[in-house]
């Protein structure tokens, strides 16, 4: 940007500033510099001279406003001048409006414009009288039309003469005294007010354009201007008023027809535009309705991104255009007939404010405070950063941090609607409208949709259609027009003022503040690409947003565009892109072909993902080692290990002395063990290890060593880890580890990448501090769980998916996955209703009828009745890759049928295949989706069996009622309820293979945030090892500091004492009264916590359970499994052991590893809480001696999952491990 001065030379070389833009023109055209028409440049000159006198006005207004405000509050408060501006603003508005107050903040016009403050055909009288800059109050005007000259259009396709009733009807509704005085006065001039409609007209356009225009009309009496008028203030565009009646808290914004040059062109509502702006927000409504990562919302419920809508056009219609004849007049005053009398009506926004909430123009943020002369940005920054600063946090992160929330709720929407439907929104500092809750953008509001462009085959694709006025503007021809129609002004106009703004008032590297922008735009386009719903949208996708990435941005020529006087016909000129980001030079060192093709990928899709996967790569290839390593030890795959102490005098007889000093240097301080093993080709491994891991858990912690009688060798990657084993691996099981390990690195680049964008938040476990729904913070939580299952050698492995897989779906990474919906003929159905009968698709439609409705209307566009189908949610990958596979002939006789226009933008849990409805539906609840995925994910495919959907509502249902039947848990514990399920029933005769019968299963699950009461937050126990956002500890170590002690063991002690008591209350009596053992691993267990402190325990996910059928009978509980289903048992052992993996290893292992690792205490005391908590929790239990026995027996079995992937298939395995309970019995 030029700041001048602007130095012109003389022939004689003498230099003179140039201060008067009108001179600097004829400077140029004296010279010939400027190229084209004289008589634009001529044109040009005058305007820019208007121009000049408009913003001398403005200045005027500016300063009397701020000596106003100034000597109303002389001090203003250094570390809040954002709240004195708006309590200042509050106190001077007057008309109740602090929206308005800030519109009229805005003084400087448009920004990029040569003629910013233009009002050709307005006097200065005029526009101190209508200027927004005076805050002037006046009344808008009402012109009566008959009815057989007027339209109206709503967003209802409906006939004309109901559009002017319904047009009729909103005006009485929001205006009810003054309709009532209009249709007064029509009476006294003995006319029927039903034969008349009201449009409200810009006084200025009332005593001016419309005698001129319209006398004729006049004259007959088919126009009448009545003397009624309605309180209005003028937003920043001038003739877009804001319309109230007296002591009314909202009205309607009015988009006046204003036969007024301002800027580049003569402000009147044409008839297309009349139009097509309800037609265009009717549509929008539609799309949102069914588009779930359009409608996500706040905590509270309230839509993130909302366009206004426009509710109706109202105007005359010209004679000579009633006839179809305007066209052959005089085309200027046709024009100016057909625009002069007309209006849009617009909802007000702060009829979507609440109290607590604040709106104002992004323009506004880059406003002059009158208080303080800063913008207001800089002042909003200046005090957000001293509420929050604890002296870690500077100004700069502060504004990153703002940012970036106000960049997620602006970009994400709007390249949504480009990409998938077509629709190209003007979202520049004028029309954007930021809600900010504590000074936080927390929501993002678009008004005006005049400006939008349609490309209507992209439109078509999705199953949508609009009507659009003959020749209107809004029709996009190509994808690049359309594409500059967004980028131009939500990019290089509302991002580029802003981003320049915010660089200046907090010192701040504007490529740093564009780079989070471009990091949006990358995972915006990731989904995009992912969810798309053909390959004609996948293809726009990528081109749209490599467009937006890489190519040069092209900014609207506001000066040619005046000289050639171009208005609708927009011209562009490129300019350099500040997302374009150069591709990082890193490579992939070594010989690993999948490493180097994945950090390929990365570069291409993701540059900034791919050096931090680089840089965890070393520390994933450990963590795989040892916890392969430790699986392999811990379930007897190599034999006997010897366990010594780091002394030289228990050095076995067999180990090489230097092996044994080498490990013994490298684990001072860290651990008193060493594993040591034979090997059966000869060399001895050591490996450094804990001395009391339980159950094996997290037993190894390195280093691993080998000597084969040469050299002793560092074992660090898993290649050297199965070369030094080269007996125990199978064929195939190096890459799976391998795959493993990049996966690893992946989750935890991708989660370190989250915190930095989260870290400067509140406690996360205070829900009234973080502005995060309850529903969002548990999956928040999830996608910060990066290390997958410790227990398993392959602990991040994810079978068939590729990077791109991992980056679309996994939680980490992705923030909504497109679930698809699939019809499924009713008789191939195997269907699970609710109990009042309703289907899982019954059940989505009910919540969400905007999906319903795409789902049907894809169904009818195919041929097909929709009443033969059921609905079926299905995950995108398993479309894309598990349809064609096994259900080729059913596809291709219509037997099922992909509907992929239609999803649920879901977030996926820690789980991966059960994935949470991204926006409340319309009872305000979500739906947890739990989907078939046929990938092998550590040792399963994760499909669903039809057991599972059959079992898993009638077992959820008896759980909860024997749950809440149980005194130690009633109001503690609580199940997730299953409310519904599906699965694929293969026609007589067909294939009925598993992958067939599990591959379209689906179970609908409620959100478990619906049984939070307020004040609660819950998060899947996995989470505890999360790394928190606002700690840097594992979220665990925050939980202890709500403890309410400084001791670091007592701490640990309080919280193992609540979180045991709740597991334990309600697994324990399960299984003692009634043989039932929850599979209640970490994953499935909920944790609900209150101000950081354990209150409660939510369960879910009840496939896994196992039900002793003998104690079952005799407690009177009935439960008949489906078919097939191994749910049931006849085997105590079976039962008990499902509970001691589950419960004691799969959970409380994990937490007790963690606690000891947190306060470096010691596990044994730990222990004998949970064997007392065992112990009183049975205690007159029916069973409670057998169950004791068993559970607190010298060893327990416990799953073998290296063994199990080793062999590759068959039946679960178990090994028997030492009990930690047995050991801490006195």
């Amino acid at each position: 940007m030029l700041t001048g001065p602007v130095l012109v030379r003389d022939g004689a070389g003498a230099e003179s500033v140039v201060t008067d833009p009108v001179h600097l023109l004829d400077v140029i055209t004296d010279l010939g510099l400027g190229t084209g028409d004289p008589t634009g440049w001529q044109r040009i000159r005058e305007e820019v001279g208007n121009s000049v006198t408009g913003q001398a006005l403005a200045l005027v207004a500016a300063g009397c406003r701020a000596d106003r405000l100034r000597r109303s509050a002389p001090q203003v408060d250094r570390g809040a001048p954002f709240s004195g501006l708006v309590a200042g603003l509050r106190a001077d508005g007057g008309h109740g409006s602090l929206l308005v107050c800030f519109e009229q903040l805005v003084v400087d016009g448009h920004p990029l414009h040569p003629g910013a403050k233009i009002r050709i055909g307005m006097s200065s009288v005029d526009s101190v009288r209508y200027g927004p800059e005076f805050a002037p109050s006046f009344g808008v005007g009402l012109i009566a039309v008959a009815r057989h000259a007027a339209v109206a259009v709503t967003g209802e396709d409906v006939h004309p003469d109901a559009c002017l009733d319904s047009a009729r009807a909103l005006l009485r509704i929001a205006f009810p005294s003054a309709v009532a005085a209009a249709e007064a006065e029509l009476l006294a001039l003995g006319l029927d007010p039903n034969g008349y409609v009201l449009v409200l007209v810009h006084p200025h356009q009332r005593d001016n354009a419309v005698p001129t225009l319209h006398s004729d009309a006049l004259a007959d009496g088919t126009v009448r201007i009545l003397t009624t008028t309605i309180p209005a203030e003028p937003l920043m565009s001038v003739r877009t008023l804001s319309v109230r009646e007296p002591a009314e808290p909202v009205g309607l914004h009015v988009k006046t027809a204003l036969e007024v040059q301002i800027t580049g062109a003569v402000r009147g509502v044409s008839q297309a535009a009349l139009r097509n702006g309800p037609r265009v927000s009717a549509l929008l409504g539609r799309i949102v309705a069914g588009d779930l990562d359009l409608s996500r919302t706040t905590a509270d419920g309230r839509r993130q991104f909302t366009v206004c809508e426009e509710l109706a056009g109202i105007g005359y219609v010209p004679t000579e255009r009633r006839c179809q004849q305007w066209e052959s007049l005089d085309g200027e005053k046709a024009l100016a007939r057909q625009r002069s009398l007309c209006s849009v009506l617009r909802e007000d926004v702060e009829s979507q404010v609440e109290p607590d909430e604040l709106a104002l123009p992004v323009a506004a943020l880059l406003a002059t405070s009158p208080l303080t002369g800063n913008s207001v940005v800089a002042d909003l920054l200046t005090e957000l950063h001293a509420e929050t600063a604890d002296g870690s946090v500077t100004l700069a992160e502060v504004a990153q941090d703002w940012l970036r929330q106000h960049v997620e709720l602006c970009v994400p929407p709007a390249l949504t609607l480009l990409v998938r439907y077509g629709i190209a929104l003007e979202p520049h500092p004028q029309n954007t409208v930021v809600v900010l809750r504590g000074k936080r953008p927390v929501r993002s509001m678009l008004r005006d949709l005049g400006g939008a462009r349609l490309l209507l085959p992209r439109l078509a694709r999705r199953g949508f259609s609009v009507e659009l006025a003959t020749g209107s503007a809004l029709r996009a021809t190509d994808a690049e027009s359309l594409r500059a129609k967004l980028f131009f002004p939500l990019f290089g106009n509302h991002l580029g003022e802003l981003i320049a703004a915010i660089a200046t008032a907090a010192q701040c590297d504007q490529d740093q503040l564009w780079a989070g922008v471009r990091q949006c735009v990358v995972t915006t386009a990731n989904r995009l690409i992912s969810s798309a719903a053909s390959t004609e949208e996948r293809a726009d996708a990528q081109q749209d947003v490599d467009a937006l990435l890489n190519l040069p941005w092209r900014y609207k020529t506001m000066l040619a565009m005046r000289l050639a006087s171009l208005v609708t016909d927009q011209r562009y000129v490129d300019a350099p892109n500040p997302l374009r980001n150069a591709r990082p030079l890193i490579e992939c060192a070594g010989p690993d072909v999948p490493q180097r093709e994945m950090l390929a990928r990365l570069l291409d899709t993701d540059p900034d993902l791919a050096p931090r996967w680089l840089n965890e790569l070393a520390g994933a290839e450990l963590s795989t080692v040892y916890r392969s390593l430790g699986a392999l030890i811990r379930e007897g795959v190599l034999g006997e290990v010897e366990r010594v102490r780091c002394s030289a005098s228990q050095v076995p007889d067999w180990m090489p002395l230097r092996l044994f000093r080498a490990v013994a240097e490298q684990v001072q301080g860290r651990t008193s063990t060493v594993l040591c093993l034979r090997l059966v080709g000869g060399g001895v491994l050591v490996a450094g290890a804990k001395a009391d891991a339980a159950f094996g858990f997290n037993e190894v912690t390195g280093p691993v060593l080998v000597d084969d009688g040469t050299e002793v060798r560092t074992i660090d990657t898993v290649g050297g880890l199965v070369g030094a084993l080269p007996d125990t691996f199978p064929t195939g099981i190096h890459q799976d580890l391998a795959d493993s390990v990049r996966n690893l690195a992946l989750s935890r680049a991708s989660v370190a990448r989250r915190r930095e964008v989260t870290g400067h938040r509140a406690a996360w476990f205070e829900p009234l501090s973080t502005g995060r729904s309850a529903s969002d913070t548990i999956l928040d939580l999830d996608a910060l769980c990066a290390e997958g299952h410790l227990m398993h050698p392959c602990g991040r492995g994810r079978g068939e998916f590729d990077v791109d897989d991992s980056t679309a779906y996994a939680a980490e990474n992705a923030e909504t996955v497109g679930v698809q919906l699939v019809a499924v003929r009713r008789d191939l159905v195997l269907n699970t209703p609710d109990e009042s009968g309703r289907s899982v698709g019954d059940l989505i439609g009910d919540h969400y009828p905007g999906v319903l409705a795409q789902a049907v209307n894809g169904l009818q566009r195919r041929g097909y009745d929709p009443e033969r189908y059921h609905l079926v949610p299905a995950h995108p990958w398993q479309v894309r890759n598990a349809l064609p596979r096994h259900y080729a002939d059913e596809v291709a006789l219509g037997c099922v049928v992909p509907i992929r226009e239609a999803q649920l933008a879901c977030r996926p849990t820690v789980s991966l295949r059960s994935l949470v409805t991204a926006a409340p539906g319309r009872h305000g609840r979500r739906l947890t989706v739990k989907t078939s995925l046929d990938v092998l994910i550590t040792s399963t495919r994760r499909a669903i069996s039809p057991a599972s959907t059959r079992n898993g509502p009638r077992l959820s249902a008896l759980l909860a009622r024997l749950v809440a039947d149980e005194p130690l848990a009633r109001d503690r514990v609580a199940c997730v309820p299953e409310i519904a399920g599906s699965a694929f029933r293969p026609p007589e005769g067909s294939l009925a293979s598993d992958a067939r019968l599990r591959g379209l299963s689906c179970l609908l699950r409620e959100d478990p945030a619906d049984l939070l009461a307020d004040g609660e937050v819950a998060f899947s126990a996995c989470a505890l090892r999360a790394i928190s956002p606002s700690s840097g500890q594992p979220l665990l170590a925050d939980l202890l500091g709500c403890q309410r002690t400084s001791d670091p063991s007592l701490a640990a002690q309080r919280f193992l004492t609540s979180y045991a008591d709740l597991l334990l209350c309600a697994a324990l009596p399960l299984l003692s009264r009634y043989g039932i053992a929850l599979e209640a691993h970490l994953q499935n267990t909920l944790l609900v916590v209150r101000h950081g402190r354990p209150v409660r325990l939510l369960l879910r996910d009840f496939a896994g359970l196992r039900g002793h059928r003998g104690r079952m009978r005799q407690a009177g509980v009935v439960f008949i499994p489906h078919e097939g289903s191994v749910t049931i048992t006849e085997d105590l052992g079976e039962v008990h052991g499902k509970l001691a993996h589950a419960v004691l290893q799969a959970n409380l292992a994990d937490v007790i590893d963690l606690l000891v690792t947190i306060t470096d205490t010691s596990a044994r005391p730990l222990w004998d809480i949970v064997r007392q908590t065992m112990r009183r929790v049975l205690a007159g239990m029916p069973w409670a001696g057998e169950d004791l026995t068993a559970l607190l027996a010298p060893r327990l079995p416990q799953k073998a999952l290296a063994r199990m992937r080793l062999a590759g298939a068959g039946e679960a395995q178990h090994c028997w491990l030492s009990n930690p309970l047995h050991h801490s019995q006195p």
